[in-house]
């Protein structure tokens, strides 16, 4: 019995720390999640990072007592002895604001995009995790913010054209991690790219730092990848009006030797069949009769697949990332770029796309970052338009004439395959020359070529058979200095832009292009106190046209060889200020103003059928937009920015005379006065502890504009109507699952957009989402 008690009493400990339990809860602050913050528990292994909707979990822990931490960016840490006891201890955080204990200023919590915010170069941006049940796309979300417009044709899957400060097209560089969007996805666009593993949108203004920017010309959108080192899975579904379908799924699953294996999936699909006023075309009558139609021929069909292999602190890198990533588009075209009394019934296009990406990124030194982004992709483009018939907007076959020639958008049938090749490398090195000095370079070569073959054309009539190529070369420098107690930062930077072009014309003739430029910018910012700072930046930028520019898209877009380098001066000002009163009430306020000289400019001529791209000697851009921001009542959020700009011809093409009333006309297709406005309320604890609601209710308001060029006496019939939307919508968590509604266009108002074609009346959409955080 003596020697039973004795091992009873030596397994005792063993037996009792064999006993393992889970730590879970939500952690947030200001009564937002603290997406990114970060828990552990002191002097052990147990740790992870916040997830998008404030949860967190620890598992496996042995029984007893522990410390713990709980950390976010400008937040006090937080402290916890726990006495884990029990298969689950639950755990509901709300961090309190920093304190400097020596001024006893209050210094406001900060995530990720508020902090970018205050950067010297001014940047916009949205945290997608608070946008994600909102918005049907990438698009939708950043049409939302200060001084941006997105403009699309109103058909979920066609391609978006980014308006920005006076900027509109390929002006607006797109990227993906600092990687050009047109060498990933040639033709894609943000409409296309599922909500996943994003964790915020950027967008600069005034000047593309060199770490970003390749040959962007004042302004950018920069999509920024999430990598979680935590296991979790998510899943959401939603439908909406017009027979619209959207899928996703993510599982992410880290293993014991710490290595990240992420798999995404995602299905999109849309019948587009909304609702517009059309010309309809009697063919007994031969008359035309405006009535109210449904889109017939305007179906979308994506599917997206990603998987990666992430590894993040070894000792051989900071950042390891092996990605592969394919996606599928099935798009009917029902209309030219402009509106036309004659739709397309059966013309459509498929493309399929893979990349794959290598990035590492290590800190060699104390003092020296070293980061390397590679990408290969490949896209085959199918166009398919071989329809002898002309259908009327109703749906119907108005004429059938064997004499015709055979096709839709350019009255010649199109069998054609385009395959368009890809390499991306961006290198840059960081290097901290002291605790207020950083020195940057940054290098991008990037190599695209397109080459194809239209099956209905001759061998030796087939443009498509000349390879097209563009490589481009660009190189920058930037330092960087803070003085005062970090009060001012300033920054400078030099660019080299080199490009070669290679391609056949319209004329089938010869083009080699091969170039270089120089450009450069300077920021500064001040912080006059700590709510209030000012900045201001100059640069002189330069873009260099694409491939599609130049060339041609091989169906409705014919080449233009005499294409020039877009150039800018740029000169931005601005100031911002914040403000804390209680804990129920705080406000930020930011004013921008900017001036832009943009020469040879690049635009597009748009025609029902056949259009170009040409350049616009001169043209003037001023303007101004402000953001107001208050949160009050600790459960309401007000938001509201305000754009004007004045977008005029400065100088003409051809120096002739007879043209010069055009100096001082609005430039088209450029919107030049919009607002965004948006309420929202959130209440946590209805049900239980953990359940969240969520409310809001959007006003977008955009001004008249001319979408083609205007003549000497003014003609309504190429200006845009004055436009009113509001959207509405809720959404509720409680536990895993997330139940969110929304109904666009709530007041049915007539919206148009890209070339004034018309935008869907009032509909809405329905979604759920699953999330399982660290299993």
């Amino acid at each position: 019995m003596k020697q039973l008690k004795l091992l009873l009493f030596t397994l005792l400990p063993v037996l009792t720390f064999a006993q393992t339990g889970n730590i879970k809860g939500s952690i947030s602050f200001e009564k937002e999640a603290a997406i990114g913050g970060y828990v552990k528990l002191e002097n052990t292994n147990f740790q992870t990072v916040v997830s998008n909707d404030g949860s967190f979990k620890l598992k496996n822990i042995p029984y007893g007592e522990y410390r713990l931490l709980a950390s976010f960016v400008g937040a006090q840490e937080y402290t916890q002895v726990i006495l884990l006891n029990k298969p689950q201890l639950n755990i509901n955080i709300d961090l309190q604001a920093s304190i400097d204990e020596l001024s006893t200023v209050t210094v406001v919590g900060k995530s990720e995009a508020q902090l970018k915010k205050e950067e010297s170069i001014k940047i916009e941006s949205i945290q997608i995790g608070k946008v994600v049940g909102q918005v049907k796309d990438i698009s939708h979300a950043i049409d939302r913010m200060t001084g941006v417009r997105v403009q699309s044709s109103g058909s979920m899957g066609d391609r978006a054209q980014i308006s920005l400060n006076g900027l509109t097209g390929y002006a607006v560089r797109t990227y993906k991690d600092g990687m050009p969007f047109e060498f990933l996805y040639p033709s894609l666009s943000l409409t296309n790219i599922p909500l996943v593993n994003l964790k915020r949108i950027d967008v600069y203004k005034g000047v593309v730092p060199v770490e970003v920017g390749s040959d962007a010309m004042a302004g950018a959108v920069n999509l920024v990848s999430d990598y979680k080192d935590f296991n979790f899975f998510n899943t959401s579904y939603s439908i909406g009006s017009f027979n619209t379908h959207q899928f996703s799924a993510t599982n992410n699953y880290v293993s014991n030797n710490g290595l990240i294996f992420n798999t995404t999936v995602a299905y999109n699909y849309s019948a587009n069949n909304y609702k517009m006023t059309a010309d309809v075309y009697d063919p007994n009558t031969y008359t035309e009769e405006e009535k109210e139609i449904e889109r017939f021929h305007d179906a979308y069909q994506l599917f997206y697949t990603d998987l990666s292999l992430v590894v993040k602190s070894k000792s051989w890198a900071d950042l390891f990332k092996l990605q592969l990533n394919y996606s599928d588009v099935y798009k009917e075209a029902q209309n030219g770029v402009i509106l036309g009394n004659t739709p397309y019934g059966e013309a459509f296009y498929e493309s399929d796309n893979y990349n794959f990406n290598i990035l590492y990124q290590k800190k060699l030194t104390d003092k020296l970052k070293l980061n390397n982004d590679f990408v290969y992709a490949h896209e085959k483009l199918f166009t398919h338009d071989t329809s002898v018939y002309v259908y009327s907007w109703e749906g119907k076959v108005v004429d059938i004439d064997p004499e015709r020639k055979a096709g839709e958008i350019i009255d010649e049938p199109i069998l054609s395959r385009r395959f368009t090749n890809s390499i991306v490398d961006r290198f840059s090195l960081q290097y901290q020359l002291s605790d207020h000095d950083l020195f940057s370079i940054s290098l991008l070569y990037a190599d695209q070529s397109i080459h194809g073959r239209d099956e209905m054309k001759p061998i030796e009539e087939d443009p498509l058979q000349d390879t097209q190529s563009l490589l481009k070369n660009i190189s920058g420098i930037e330092y960087t200095r803070k003085l005062f107690n970090e009060r001012l930062k300033l920054q400078l930077a030099g660019k080299h832009y080199y490009y070669k072009l290679e391609g056949i014309d319209l004329l089938e003739k010869k083009v080699l292009e091969e170039n270089d430029y120089y450009g450069y910018y300077g920021t500064l910012k001040y912080q006059i106190t700590d709510q209030f700072f000012v900045r201001s930046s100059y640069e002189k930028g330069v873009r260099i046209p694409n491939l599609y520019e130049v060339f041609g898209n091989g169906l409705n877009v014919v080449p233009n060889g005499n294409l020039e380098p877009e150039k800018s001066d740029n000169l931005n000002l601005g100031i911002n200020y914040k403000k804390v009163i209680s804990d129920a009430f705080s406000f930020a306020f930011d004013l921008s103003a900017f001036i832009r000289d943009q020469k040879d400019l690049i635009y597009l001529i748009p025609d029902r059928d056949i259009s170009n791209y040409e350049n616009q000697r001169g043209v003037e851009v001023k303007g101004t937009e402000t953001e107001l921001t208050i949160n009050f009542l600790k459960k309401f959020r007000y938001s509201a920015n305000l754009t004007k700009m004045q977008i005029l011809i400065s100088e003409i093409n051809d120096g002739n005379i007879s043209n010069n009333w055009e100096v001082g006309q609005p430039f088209q297709n450029r919107p030049t006065f919009f607002t965004n406005q948006n309420l929202e309320f959130r209440e946590e604890g209805l049900i239980n502890k953990e359940d969240k609601l969520r409310l809001f209710i959007n006003y977008k308001f955009v001004d008249t504009f001319n979408y083609l060029r205007e003549g000497k006496i003014r003609n309504d019939d190429n200006w845009v109507p004055t436009q009113h939307r509001v959207d509405i919508g809720i959404s509720y968590t409680y536990n895993r699952f997330n139940y969110t509604a929304n109904i666009y266009n709530l007041l049915d108002g007539e919206l148009y957009d890209l070339y004034s074609v018309p935008r869907p009346g009032r509909n809405f959409n329905f979604r759920i989402a699953y999330n399982l955080n660290n299993y």
